[in-house]
C-alpha cells in the first residue's frame, strides 16, 4: 500500500488542478456504415463510454470532456483515438485503486480512534446536557482540545453509533469540564 501521508501534497496538487468534479461516465451510441473496396457494405453501432463532468459547459451545453474516446474507421480497421488532458491523466493515474484503497483505510483508522471519544461525548451530553463549544476539556487542556472540536469532529465523520463499533470507554483522562 502506498503511504499516504508522504504522497498527500502531490495528490492534493493533482486533485486541485484536474477538471473540477463531480465526473460521470457517458455513454453514447453511434450508427456507421461504409463500403468495403468490393462493393458491399458494412454497418453497426459504435459504443462509446466517456468521462465527463456531470455539469453542462456554458456554451455547448454538454459535459465538459475528461476522457474522450473517438473512433475512427479506415477501410474496415476501426481505429481508437483519445483524447485526455495531461493534468486530469496525471490525477487518474495518481488516484489509483491502492491509494483510494490506503485513503480508506486511513479513514476507517481515523473513525476507529475517535469512536470511544465521542461516544463518551455523547454520554457527557445525554448526562449533563450540551456545554458552550469554547469549553476545553479536562485531560486535553495543553492540546486545546474544546468541545466545539469534539462537535466539528462528529459532523466530519459521523455520530458515533454509526462508526464501527468498539468497546465503550470512560472517556478522556479526568473526563470533567475545566
Amino acid at each position: 500500500m502506498p503511504d499516504i501521508d508522504t504522497g498527500r501534497t502531490a495528490l492534493r496538487a493533482r486533485a486541485e488542478a484536474a477538471t473540477p468534479g463531480p465526473w460521470q461516465v457517458v455513454v453514447y451510441r453511434t450508427p456507421f456504415a461504409f463500403a468495403r473496396h468490393d462493393g458491399t457494405t458494412c454497418s453497426g453501432e459504435h459504443v462509446g463510454r466517456d468521462i465527463a463532468t456531470v455539469r453542462h459547459h456554458p456554451q455547448s451545453h454538454a459535459p465538459d470532456p475528461i476522457v474522450t474516446l473517438g473512433i475512427g474507421v479506415t477501410q474496415e480497421t476501426p481505429v481508437p483515438f483519445v483524447y485526455i488532458r495531461p493534468e486530469d491523466a496525471d490525477y487518474l493515474a495518481a488516484v489509483s485503486p491502492e491509494v483510494v484503497l490506503a485513503l480508506l483505510d486511513a479513514v476507517d483508522m481515523a473513525r476507529a480512534a475517535a469512536t470511544p471519544l465521542l461516544r463518551w461525548l455523547d454520554q457527557m451530553e445525554t448526562r449533563y446536557g450540551s456545554h458552550p463549544d469554547d469549553i476545553r476539556l479536562a485531560g486535553f487542556a495543553d492540546a486545546g482540545v474544546t468541545y466545539g472540536d469534539l462537535r466539528r469532529l462528529r459532523a466530519a465523520i459521523g455520530p458515533a453509533d454509526a462508526l464501527a463499533p468498539t468497546a465503550q470507554t470512560a472517556g478522556p483522562p479526568q473526563g470533567q469540564l475545566l
